[in-house]
């Protein structure tokens, strides 16, 4: 196995992942702009549509980061109040799962499709919001090729002794297997890539 290629491999896919995940949802806040902050503070009156919105925005944003820190800026220019919020983000983990689920399905084949379609969006018409439709399917596709990168470099490990034994012992460890997850999520953003 050779080290310094499996490197590139997980930390390249990390990289593609999170500019991935940029690209999305800029291009979705552009797209939406203030019928989104309208949207979402009108949704979010009632505690069980604010879970589902929640849920709906992380599964389409791929991050639950990237909705809290929605709404952080949403509190702070006073187009939702705290309240609201707090269901939102139950909701953003909610969708988090939901975009797991999405990757168990296998849907990294469809990458190349998204990032064909998305990229003459974004540069070959004069509509706005055609390109950030564009942008936002290109984040996409950059985040299934992502995960595709990340796995496939990460495939050798799995036939090398350390690492396996290393798994099993955090396996009977499991404050220091929640203290790995949470490094790792912390370093790249994304529960979803961890």
């Amino acid at each position: 196995m050779d080290i310094n290629q499996l490197l590139i491999n997980i930390v390249g896919g990390t990289s593609l992942l999170l500019y991935g995940m940029r690209l999305a949802s800029d291009g979705l806040q552009q797209a939406a702009g203030t019928r989104l902050r309208h949207l979402l503070s009108t949704l979010t009156t009632k505690r069980w549509m604010a879970v589902i919105v929640g849920a709906v925005v992380t599964a389409v944003l791929q991050s639950s980061s990237a909705t809290t820190v929605m709404l952080v800026g949403f509190v702070s220019a006073g187009f939702m109040s705290l309240e609201q919020t707090i269901g939102v983000i139950l909701g953003a983990d909610i969708g988090t799962t939901v975009t797991v689920q999405l990757l168990a399905f296998n849907i990294t084949q469809y990458a190349f499709v998204l990032i064909s379609v998305g990229t003459p969006l974004m540069l070959a018409t004069r509509q706005k919001q055609y390109n950030y439709f564009g942008q936002v399917l290109n984040g996409f596709g950059f985040i299934f090729l992502a995960i595709k990168l990340i796995a496939d470099g990460a495939a050798p490990l799995k036939s090398e002794p350390l690492v396996r034994d290393g798994l099993l012992a955090l396996t009977s460890n499991p404050f220091l297997a929640m203290l790995l997850a949470t490094a790792l999520t912390v370093v790249i953003h994304s529960s979803a890539g961890t």
